[in-house]
């Protein structure tokens, strides 16, 4: 079995470690414009999320992210991709994460080398595990 065929696991951040996570999952200065983008997207795709609380996950393969303290299923709507599902509070993180990554990415100047690496390198990460969820299909769907 090779590291690719491990399953992958995902485990709440220690509240002491917590003040690391956003640094480690956007690099410096995009951290703040990451962080505002999760949030802006859940708010965007879920019509029940009204701000709240967050914890901040930690992947096997070293990947991050940060999902909603709400009870589930949460329905997301992107009119932009024509998605309508209900997902796990776990899912809609993953999904939001993803799309933070993107939009960073896509911000961050071309010769900031070692942070797109570092954001690509966390995509990449975060995908790996979502093909694996049991909601990899909607959480496809939601990111495509």
């Amino acid at each position: 079995m090779t590291a690719i065929d491990e399953m992958l696991t995902a485990t709440p951040v220690e509240e002491d470690e917590k003040i690391t996570v956003l640094p480690r999952l956007f690099s410096g200065p995009a951290m703040l414009l990451g962080e505002a983008s999760i949030y802006n997207t859940m708010e965007r795709l879920c019509e029940a999320y009204k701000g709240g609380q967050w914890v901040f996950m930690a992947v096997s393969n070293g990947g991050l992210f940060l999902m909603p303290k709400m009870q589930g299923p949460l329905r997301l709507v992107n009119a932009d991709n024509y998605t309508d599902v209900e997902v796990s509070p776990e899912a809609a993180g993953i999904i939001v994460t993803i799309y933070a990554l993107s939009l960073v990415m896509g911000l961050t100047d071309e010769d900031n080398d070692s942070t797109l690496r570092l954001l690509v390198t966390r995509s990449h990460q975060l995908k790996e595990y979502a093909a694996q969820h049991p909601e990899a299909a909607k959480i496809g769907a939601a990111i495509d």
